[in-house]
């Protein structure tokens, strides 16, 4: 912290008695209406460097004396002062003084009402004023008024700084993962579990945050990871590598036998996958899971028939539909039992197929609080049967 000190100005406006290189860091003066503020810079990180890193850390060590208007001369006019080297920039502090000032008409309930002393609100509304070229305020000896573009710069002034209150606050939220946008990739079984449970109670308990839900394939998702379209994928995976990716296990559950109502399988407690020999079935093409199309067809073969596929659709609603019509039979993930499917039957299959799983992918380097918080209630709901 640096030392401070004021006394009684004596009409000298130059910081220091010396040039640059020959500065006394710890006795330098700042004239400012009646006084003058002697500031030890000694003790400000840096100052004992060499000149041009003092001369650099001179602001920081003006920006202790709150308020006060920087005029600095220097004797030798080989050297610039101190307002060149860092320009003349308005600067919010100056907006909120004008607007105390504007709004109060009186210079010291102003200067009340920002925690300075009258002397140094009234250097830095003179020095607004210079910045701008613009008279923002008639002054009297007994009254204190706006000029008309006074008027209009309080308006503007006030829009300006309630804007970036509103925008600090909301970087903030956003930092506590209170506020902002998550775009979440899924995969259609993934809405059939948990992961509306996860949204419902996570919109509930950050109203403030939009989400963006897309439904895509897997390949889509990972396309849209790295591209930054979205942050959270819902998944399932068959062999991808994830180098650069972090993946959750969010479900896990068996496949069951969908079959129409009077099947002569309806009667069954369990089918084997060997009873589904000759049995016309509706499938999903391989294009659309390539991988998964493959560790069926596998499954099919070991328990010694080739699969009499009848259809191929994409969708697990058209699959039902052509399922309750009597078009075949269709082995879809277990939640779809908890589908109102007029005319379905389901049953679960004694075999070798694989599990449906599903995870939560996200790419490592991205990782934010609001990526968290979603995360931590989607594990709140993540349903893994054995």
């Amino acid at each position: 912290m640096a030392e401070i000190a004021t006394r009684p100005r004596s009409g000298c406006r130059c910081m220091s008695e010396n040039t640059p290189e020959h500065m006394d860091m710890s006795n330098i003066f700042i004239a400012c209406d009646r006084y003058e503020y002697r500031i030890n810079l000694t003790q400000v990180e840096g100052c004992q460097a060499g000149n041009e890193k003092r001369l650099e850390n001179l602001k920081a060590g003006l920006a202790l004396v709150s308020g006060c208007a920087v005029r600095p001369k220097f004797p030798n006019t080989e050297y610039r002062n101190l307002q060149a080297i860092w320009g003349g920039v308005m600067e919010l502090r100056q907006l909120k003084y004008f607007i105390a000032v504007a709004e109060e008409l009186h210079f010291g309930r102003a200067a009340e009402r920002v925690h300075i002393s009258q002397p140094p609100l009234s250097m830095q509304i003179r020095n607004l004023e210079t910045e701008l070229g613009v008279q923002l305020l008639r002054r009297t000896s007994r009254s204190v008024e706006l000029t008309e573009a006074g008027a209009f710069f309080l308006q503007e002034a006030n829009s300006l700084v309630q804007r970036l209150d509103e925008a600090v606050s909301k970087a903030r939220r956003i930092e506590r993962g209170e506020a902002g946008t998550l775009s979440i990739g899924f995969v259609g079984p993934a809405m059939d579990v948990s992961l509306p449970d996860a949204i419902r109670e996570f919109r509930s308990e950050h109203p403030g945050v939009c989400l963006d839900l897309f439904e895509m394939v897997t390949r889509e998702q990972f396309e849209a990871l790295a591209s930054g379209d979205i942050q959270i994928g819902f998944m399932r995976l068959y062999g991808q590598g994830l180098r650069g990716f972090a993946a959750e296990l969010v479900v896990r559950e068996p496949y069951v036998l969908a079959l129409p109502a009077g099947h002569r399988l309806d009667g069954a407690e369990r089918v084997g996958l060997d009873e589904l020999k000759g049995e016309p079935l509706v499938f999903f093409p391989r294009g659309l899971h390539p991988e998964l199309y493959d560790a069926m067809f596998a499954c099919f073969k070991e328990a010694g028939f080739s699969p009499n596929v009848v259809q191929e659709v994409k969708t697990k609603k058209t699959t039902l539909s052509l399922v309750a019509a009597g078009i075949g039979l269709a082995i879809v993930p277990e939640s779809s039992a908890t589908l109102t499917s007029k005319g379905i039957q389901y049953r679960p299959i004694m075999g070798n197929l694989p599990k449906v799983e599903i995870f939560a992918v996200r790419e490592e380097k991205r990782a934010t609080a609001l990526m968290d918080k979603f995360m931590a209630v989607v594990r709140k709901h993540r349903s893994i049967s054995p």
